[in-house]
């Protein structure tokens, strides 16, 4: 099981937070990279155009908020590309840690991470099926956000996915929930088996919302989070890299999902408007 060397996302106009992050992991001996975040408000038209829809751009979308879900994707292929060649052949137990430049790294990360990957390996030797589900595994994920994560679920009709659970026989140091609308990307693995997944969701869905919510609600893709946060985040908001609550009202994005999820937006949808 190969878990990657943290890759931080990173604006240029944030030098205070890249420092912050990159003394941390230095302190504890920790190698990583640096992917320069996307500054939503330098793309051009054709390139809003290319990654969104005329309506969320035009209504729901700020530039901040594209740029923040773009640096997501992109930080996947760039990551991909410098993991060591013998990885490649190995996509299903390989694993790419990606962190926003807010992160916390504790100074337990290190035994917390060996812990993790020993659970990720056992669950693919004994589990393979469970296994099979993940492809993004959360690693800081409020607990003021998981609150209402079920209630939302329960009142759209959808059914999360069962808990991958073995801790009671000590088979496993972590449980996997998952719960749709439990956003927050400040720390989560991606399986490189799933990376051009996510990459496709891109570009056939493209943005719709911001990434903390359209990473917590595709059906069609396993994300799960460990029940005991391995990273902190320094701020509990809304959203870490942007102040989702100034930039975009809470109840849009719920009302953007609640009629996507309901058939209501499909009009626009289809149309690629």
């Amino acid at each position: 099981m190969f878990i990657s060397n943290p890759f931080i996302i990173n604006l240029d106009s944030a030098p205070d937070r890249w420092s912050t992050i990159s003394e941390s992991l230095a302190k504890l001996n920790i190698p990583y990279n640096r992917f320069p975040g996307i500054d939503g408000r330098k793309l051009t038209s054709d390139e809003l155009a290319k990654y969104t829809k005329w309506f969320n751009r035009t209504f729901t979308l700020t530039h901040s908020i594209i740029g923040c879900a773009l640096s997501h994707y992109f930080v996947l292929p760039m990551a991909r590309a410098k993991l060591p060649s013998y990885t490649q052949t190995t996509p299903d137990t390989t694993w790419i840690l990606v962190l926003e430049d807010d992160a916390v790294i504790t100074d337990n990360y290190t035994a917390d991470m060996a812990k993790l990957r020993t659970d990720l390996e056992w669950l693919h030797r004994m589990h393979p099926e469970e296994y099979d589900q993940i492809d993004i595994l959360k690693l800081c994920i409020p607990t003021r956000h998981l609150a209402s994560a079920p209630i939302a679920a329960a009142f759209l009709g959808l059914e999360n996915r069962p808990a991958i659970n073995h801790t009671a026989s000590g088979s496993m140091h972590y449980t996997f929930r998952s719960y749709y609308f439990a956003p927050h990307n400040t720390a989560y693995l991606v399986k490189l088996a799933s990376v051009d997944k996510l990459l496709n969701q891109l570009h056939t869905r493209k943005i719709n919302t911001h990434i903390d919510m359209e990473l917590g609600f595709r059906k069609e893709i396993g994300i799960y989070y460990v029940d005991h946060p391995i990273i902190d985040s320094k701020v509990d908001n809304f959203n870490t890299s942007t102040n989702l609550a100034n930039t975009y009202p809470r109840s849009s994005v719920w009302a953007t999902f609640a009629l996507n999820q309901l058939g209501l937006l499909s009009t626009y949808t289809t149309f690629g408007i």
